[in-house]
């Protein structure tokens, strides 16, 4: 099984504990406070002092090193010090330094992170240290003065030394660049500059700390058993996404003790949740009044729609015996963060606690508030923005401390060299597969659905088309001319036959007007040429009325007047005729103006194919996703009420069958509605289709009125733990072929038997180390499936990332080799066909009236594997379809033979084959595609087996695949395209870790791909094989020497080679002349 793991046991970043023997000397001089060390240094030179082959002589409690030591290319000096055990965590440390010449500086100090809240104490006053950039000297100890004590904390104790020095703590990032601050005790120097001498006492104290119960403010669980209910638990979503993994009891987590409690025992109330934006039964503040003095408050805490970093998730108010009181901020990204997926460390927040609900991983943090150190009284937690949630909290003495390791840097080297990716392809190479593109797109008439459910054409209807192609996103809807001649080009020859263009409504917008409903007259003169070329060259468009447009005051909205939040549209246009009569303007305007490079518009051209209303807006799923408009909605589904007589204030209060009912009879108006003006109004002949996210039973009734159905699919999508789209971002680094390609299959019951299925965003994200799994999942599936559309997300989202290019993100494909060389995998298996449709009567999940939240069960999906899937209502009459009633007991025991055997080995955990016997999947670490004419091998191993090809002395994961070139099966084929894919990142990502599941920086051009090779046999027909290693662009980088076998040809394959970086070979042999061999 692949590497799985939730936090990592080895982080750098992490909770020190405290080791036996928490003082000690080291060889070389220093002194040892746990995990850390106090050193050395002299400060003119900046040079740590440092003994070299002295002895340590320990003696009882007594522990002394002497010797020479250099400090300075001008000084040498006599080291002496010596460590006592006085005590009970009670030392004594004293140091002699004498001199060869004179010094006026050194010091003894210790280092801390500046990413890392720390507390010092200088003479009983309290220093912060939390990362703010100073001038360089935070505290100085004035010269005519000297301190008494300092504490420090290393690891889990408090140390405090006392004596008589001076005190300095610099910030080193002012003169080093070193992030990091120096806390540095100052001897006193004697006789002229040559001597310097310290003694100090040294008293640790042990962290301690005491758990504060939270019954009596407690207001929700940890399981909620209903989704938006207002009661229940956790935040109130439900059962597939609750907290019901935490365990009750005593536990320590980051070194702290805590109690969580018994929702059992407490009428199911366990924790605190508080929000200003959502509703949660109310919280009161929890009683303390034990008399003691606290030196901080520790709490095992989270967020849920987290705000932008720095902004308050909520406060906690400390209310002392003395009536004073205590306000601190509880911020997003420096003390807490998102409950989902969390991975980064914040300076004042470590996550601690990590679980598996059954949408995924969660965890919690744990962060220390400084108090007053006086007794308290009561503790009340206040909301800010987002949902802020407290499983359990404690007092302690100390904050624990943290270290902080170096980022793992991804550079040139042994193991990555650099990849070259030239802009344009070869014309005529073998990476130009423009050569099976029927162009002009349109040429056969409009796209129409056959009666058999595939896409078709109206003048050609025995034309069978898949479409595969890339979003077009943004900036980059709008190219220069000859910007959008060469993209259409490279777009071609990379085996698109449609574009989605998406997300481009801000980037023809005249932002100089008042409105969203007038166009910038050179980006749109752009965009039309752009989409000429794009038809000139085959490919057939997509797009949606809306997915980013904000709102201006001109547009006139009644409930809002501006806004630049992307999805406010998507909400309002429910609940807002006025919303609805500008959406309704704007498909107007944008639907019906004259191309002038086509002579026609968009309503008019049959290349336009395809459209969808709204992206990812199921009301179901986004009806709370803008706080501001609650009211509006709350006040709509009053009214819905007492239009249906129905109405009390209790039942307006609730979110229970009601309102699920409201809310379907405002999707079902609304899309109808939509559909009427497009079709009646404006005449749109194209295939109309919605609802593009969210695979659930739940919406399938409203999906069944459409003729084309449409998806997304993510793998490893990434989170961003502080400010979306901006790093540190967040992977999982897991493989979906683990999970038994989970990404793929979650959409596989949306399919209704006789509508064709598109994904018109699919991307297994970068940087996922497993993502060339892609090819084989995406192309293999969907081909098993009989979809009839693929469409990566996406090529890139600005025209200048394409001429001037740098790192991908998370979702570009144009700069990312393993990406672009997947697709050309997918191209091969579903867009030639080379993988066989299922042939099977298609499963079909019987719906019938889930709410909101249901999902499509794990064991029916897993069948996708097997043979073709679907969903049809429970009262369906359909034909040629197996229905199958899955909330029923035993429903598996109806299956046909077929699938009972691979249910059988699904509930093992073992692999299955298709029932078409081309794909195998094993979720221990492989997936193999054998078909005539294309194989297949994505492996975690040594060595894999198709038919034609072997792979042997592979190392990491590798995808190897291989495609016959002229159509013929490849025993028979006289040109093959292999494929060797390893990994590739942008020189200077930096990870947190070696794992690469928190990305701190993306790096820069050019692209570096992971050292890997194998041992290739094909068992191929013929002699006469040449072999050659491919540039990216698809010319020849090296000939490849071959050996013939008894049963075809064999050779090596490497990524890093002397001339070069490939992961592209074109094998050929000639034609022989009379025989026809």
């Amino acid at each position: 099984m692949l590497r799985r793991m939730l936090i990592p046991a080895f982080l750098c970043m992490g909770w020190m504990m405290t080791a036996a023997g928490a003082v000690a000397l080291n060889e070389n001089g220093s002194l040892r406070l746990n995990s850390s060390r106090m050193e050395w240094w002299h400060a003119p030179a900046w040079r740590q002092i440092s003994l070299k082959g002295a002895a340590l002589k320990k003696t009882g409690a007594l522990e002394t090193l002497s010797g020479r030591c250099r400090i300075s290319p001008n000084h040498k000096a006599e080291f002496r010090t010596e460590l006592r055990k006085t005590g009970e965590r009670k030392w004594r440390y004293s140091a002699d330094l004498r001199l060869e010449g004179k010094t006026d500086s050194l010091s003894f100090q210790i280092k801390y992170p500046v990413e890392i809240p720390v507390d010092l104490e200088i003479s009983g006053k309290v220093i912060e240290l939390k990362g703010e950039k100073t001038k360089g000297i935070v505290y100085s100890t004035p010269g005519h003065l000297r301190e008494k004590s300092l504490v420090l904390v290393a690891g889990n104790s408090r140390f405090t030394i006392r004596g008589s020095f001076r005190v300095r703590v610099n910030d080193a990032r002012v003169w080093s660049k070193e992030p990091l601050y120096s806390v540095s005790i100052q001897p006193e120097i004697r006789e002229k500059g040559t001597r310097a001498a310290l003694q100090l006492e040294i008293e640790e104290e042990l962290l301690t700390s005491v758990p504060l119960p939270l019954a009596s403010a407690a207001n929700m669980g940890f399981r909620d058993e209903k989704a938006d209910d207002g009661r229940g638990g956790w935040t109130d979503q439900g059962p597939i996404n609750d907290l019901s993994c935490l365990q009750p009891g005593d536990t320590t987590l980051a070194g702290i003790r805590f109690h969580i409690a018994d929702p059992g025992k407490l009428n199911r109330k366990s924790c605190v949740v508080r929000s200003t934006s959502r509703r949660y039964p109310s919280s009161g503040a929890v009683a303390v009044n034990d008399g003691t003095a606290h030196r901080y408050l520790m709490l095992l805490h989270a967020a849920a729609w987290v705000p932008p970093a720095g902004e308050k998730v909520g406060s906690v108010v400390v209310t002392y015996a003395d009536s004073s009181r205590q306000e601190i901020p509880v911020r997003a990204g420096i003390d807490c963060g998102n409950w989902w997926a969390p991975r980064l460390h914040f300076p004042n927040g470590v996550v601690a606690w990590s679980g598996v609900n059954k949408s995924g991983m969660v965890g919690l943090y744990v962060s220390a508030f400084r108090l007053k150190e006086k007794a308290v009284k009561t503790v009340d937690f206040r909301p800010g923005k987002g949902v802020w949630m407290i499983a359990a909290a404690s007092f302690a003495n100390l904050r624990p401390g943290r270290m902080v390791g170096k980022p793992h840097e991804i550079v040139a080297g042994k193991m990555w060299k650099p990849y070259e990716m030239p802009l344009r392809y070869r014309k005529g190479s073998p990476l130009d597969f423009s050569r099976w593109t029927d162009a002009p797109a349109g040429k056969f008439g409009r796209v129409i659905v056959h009666p058999a459910g595939y896409f078709s054409f109206e003048r050609a209807p025995e034309r069978r088309i898949r479409f595969f192609g890339t979003n077009i996103c943004q900036r980059l809807v709008a190219p220069t001319h000859e910007e959008a001649d060469l993209l259409a080009e490279r777009l071609a020859a990379e085996g698109y036959n449609s574009i989605r263009f998406h997300q481009f409504e801000k980037f023809i917008m005249d932002w100089s007007r008042n409105d969203t409903l007038h166009f910038n007259k050179e980006n749109l003169d752009r965009f039309h040429y752009f989409y000429a070329r794009l038809r000139e060259k085959g490919m057939y468009i997509t797009t949606d009325i809306y997915a980013t447009r904000p709102i201006k005051p001109g547009d006139r909205i009644a409930e809002c007047r501006s806004t630049m939040h992307d999805g406010y549209r998507k909400v309002l246009q429910f609940f807002s005729d006025s919303a609805l009569d500008n959406w309704k303007e704007y498909a107007r305007r944008v639907l019906t103006m004259k191309n002038p490079y086509t002579g026609m518009s968009m309503v008019e051209d049959p290349a336009f194919f395809s459209l969808n209303l709204d992206n990812e807006a199921p009301l179901f799923a986004i009806w709370r996703s803008i706080p501001e408009l609650l009211p509006l909605i709350a006040s709509r589904y009053e009214q819905w009420l007492k239009e249906k007589g129905i109405y009390t204030p209790e039942l307006a209060a609730e979110r229970g069958e009601k309102f699920w009912t409201f809310l379907a009879e405002r999707q079902n108006a609304l899309m109808n509605e939509e559909i009427r003006f497009l079709r009646e109004e404006l005449g749109v002949k194209a295939l109309i289709t919605n609802l593009n996210n969210v695979a659930s039973p739940s919406l399938q009734v409203f999906r069944d009125s459409l003729p084309v159905l449409d998806q997304h699919i993510y793998h490893d999508h990434p989170s961003y733990p502080m400010n979306n789209w901006q790093p540190p971002v967040a992977f999982k680094q897991d493989a979906d072929l683990e999970k038994y390609a989970s990404a793929m299959r979650a959409c596989m019951p949306v399919r209704i038997p006789g509508k064709p299925m598109m994904i018109t965003e699919i991307n297994y994200c970068y940087p996922n180390q497993y993502r060339s799994e892609m090819g084989a999942l995406a192309g293999g599936y969907a081909a098993l499936q009989d979809w009839y559309g693929l469409y990566r997300f996406c090529y890139e989202f600005r025209r200048e990332n394409i001429f001037k290019p740098k790192a991908p993100g998370a979702f570009s494909s144009f700069p990312d080799p393993i990406a672009t060389l997947t697709e050309r995998i997918i191209y091969f298996l579903f867009v030639r066909g080379d993988v066989s449709a299922a042939s099977n009567p298609p499963l079909c999940y019987a719906w019938k009236s889930e709410r909101y939240g249901e999902r499509f069960p794990a064991e029916f999906s897993k069948l996708g594997l097997i043979g073709k899937i679907g969903s049809v209502s429970a009262a369906s009459k359909a034909k040629d379809v197996v229905k199958l009633d899955c909330s029923s007991p035993g429903w598996e025991s109806k299956l046909p033979e077929a699938f009972r055997r691979a249910d059988a080995l699904l509930k093992r955990n073992a692999a299955v084959s298709s029932l078409t016997g081309e794909i195998m999947l094993d979720p221990a670490g492989s997936v193999r595609v054998v078909t005539p004419r294309s194989e297949v091998l994505t492996f975690r191993g040594a060595s894999a087996d198709g038919k034609v090809l072997k792979v042997r002395k592979a190392g990491a994961f590798t995808t190897v695949s291989v495609h016959s070139l002229d159509g013929k099966p490849l025993r028979e084929s006289r040109e093959i395209l292999l494929f060797h894919l390893t990994d590739s990142l942008a020189s200077g990502t930096q990870f947190q870790t070696p794992l690469r599941d928190l990305m701190l920086k993306s790096g820069h051009f050019p692209m570096l791909v992971a050292r890997g090779s194998a041992e290739i046999s094909l068992g191929v027909s013929g002699s006469g094989w040449q072999a050659e290693a491919l540039r990216a662009d698809g010319s020849t980088l090296a000939s490849l020497p071959l050996r013939t076998t008894g049963s075809g040809i064999a050779f090596t394959v490497s990524t890093h080679s002397p001339k070069g970086c490939s992961m592209i070979y074109h094998l050929s042999r000639p034609q022989q002349n009379g025989t026809g061999r």
